[in-house]
């Protein structure tokens, strides 16, 4: 199972560098930092609340020019995830690495001398790498690091629709802002078999960019 998962992913990293170098010439790349809010959605009656948490991403960005003043766009993000969960007796934060692999097609909207403005909808795909969670209480407060398994803390994988708009100057900075809308259900069997039928992610990012070609 193992060796042909490594197949296909050998085989698509070779179609994408055989279109990378066919295509080179429509094809920009930038950098990315940015900062915002994670949430998790979460359905168990025990749940009084849940708040939001920081959180940064970085990564790199490429798009691909296409007919129709349309714009493909992919990249590769390291993104930091989470939220804190309130119930009667304990305080939950969670702060989930993961990395990102988002795509989303934009359209492009002539701003004039300031560059051009995108929108557009997508998809992303997260592979959670790491994680810390907190436990606090009325009289203590203890931490754990998070493992990822469909029967340990969170699945390891997730998948949502990603949603972006931002604006690209003449100068090549980047102005963006992105919400991921997790469709998955991360929540592992030790979850669900006490009460949390599901979660679900959510994160609002802003982001500032430079493109380097």
């Amino acid at each position: 199972m193992f060796l042909n998962r490594l197949r296909l992913v050998f085989l698509f990293l070779s179609f994408c560098a055989t279109s990378l170098t066919v295509h080179a010439q429509k094809i920009n790349l930038a950098v990315k930092l940015g900062g915002g809010l994670a949430y998790q959605q979460i359905d168990n009656p025990d749940v009084v609340g849940v708040n939001t948490v920081g959180s940064f991403s970085f990564g790199g960005l490429a798009t691909y020019a296409l007919p129709q003043h349309l714009e493909l766009q992919g990249g590769v993000t390291v993104s930091r995830k989470g939220a804190i969960i309130v119930e009667d007796a304990v305080t939950t934060t969670q702060r989930v690495t993961s990395v990102d692999l988002p795509l989303t097609i934009v359209r492009n909207i002539d701003a004039g001398r300031l560059g051009y403005v995108y929108i557009g909808p997508g998809i992303y795909y997260s592979r959670h790498i790491g994680g810390n969670v907190y436990y606090q209480t009325p009289s203590s407060a203890t931490s754990d690091k998070l493992e990822f398994g469909p029967d340990l803390d969170l699945r390891r994988d997730d998948f949502g629709l990603d949603f972006t708009t931002g604006i690209r100057l003449r100068n090549n900075l980047l102005f963006d802002v992105s919400y991921q809308f997790g469709l998955r259900n991360i929540a592992s069997t030790r979850f669900t078999d006490t009460g949390t039928d599901a979660i679900k992610s959510r994160m609002f990012t802003v982001s500032l960019g430079y493109f380097i070609r």
